[in-house]
């Protein structure tokens, strides 16, 4: 298993907001590269990608039994309040991908790049999360 480290640095701005009356939640999904910022109904909420703890997956051009497992590590801070989270890929016997804290519902839709086997230039690993809030 591979395992890389990678430092967060400090970048804002959501890609998207959505509002559900139904159920009244509110919907922020973000891709970031390390860490985003936004006030959520009159909450200050952050989230960090810190830390790719592991990435199994295989290659896009091999055929494998497993699928593999990509886990990466997020700080998720509401009005000063700090969590740390595990999040992974696959929500799979101890795997989760995704967890609450507070009001807020935390999932990890991707981590990116995807391992290949083909040579390729170094790229900032990057992560695609939802957050709800319920």
């Amino acid at each position: 298993m591979r395992r890389l480290l990678f430092l967060a640095v400090i970048c804002i701005a959501f890609t998207a907001c959505d509002k559900d009356q139904a159920e009244g939640t509110q919907e922020e999904s973000l891709s970031l590269g390390q860490c985003k910022s936004q006030q959520v109904s009159g909450d200050r909420i952050s989230l960090c990608y810190e830390t790719l703890i592991e990435d199994s997956r295989c290659p896009k051009e091999v055929n494998c039994v497993w699928e593999g497992i990509a886990i990466g590590q997020f700080t998720f801070t509401v009005n000063n309040n700090r969590h740390t989270l595990t999040l992974s890929t696959t929500s799979a016997g101890r795997f989760i991908n995704d967890t609450t804290i507070g009001r807020y519902k935390i999932h990890l839709q991707e981590l990116l790049p995807y391992p290949s086997r083909s040579p390729r230039e170094a790229v900032t690993p990057s992560a695609s999360v939802s957050i709800t809030r319920q």
